[in-house]
């Protein structure tokens, strides 16, 4: 499942655990896009005009991209 949804879904839960998993699971969310903004700032790749979706599967390429390049080079 989603773990996003899942957080969205039961953030107001009659269950406190529930609540609580899903605060949890949405601070993660919220720390793992923080994270990647974070990357791709420091990266100074530009940002085109598209659609969100498209743009973010771009960037991750990208991003994976010059990781595995920097990863050869090391050795």
């Amino acid at each position: 499942m989603d773990l996003l949804k899942y957080g969205m879904e039961n953030r107001r839960s009659s269950s406190a655990v529930r609540r609580r998993l899903a605060e949890t699971v949405l601070n993660m969310e919220k720390a793992g896009a923080d994270l990647e903004e974070s990357r791709i700032e420091k990266s100074g790749i530009e940002l085109p005009e598209m659609d969100d979706e498209k743009m973010l599967r771009e960037i991750r390429a990208r991003i994976r991209t010059e990781a595995k390049g920097k990863t050869e080079s090391d050795l």
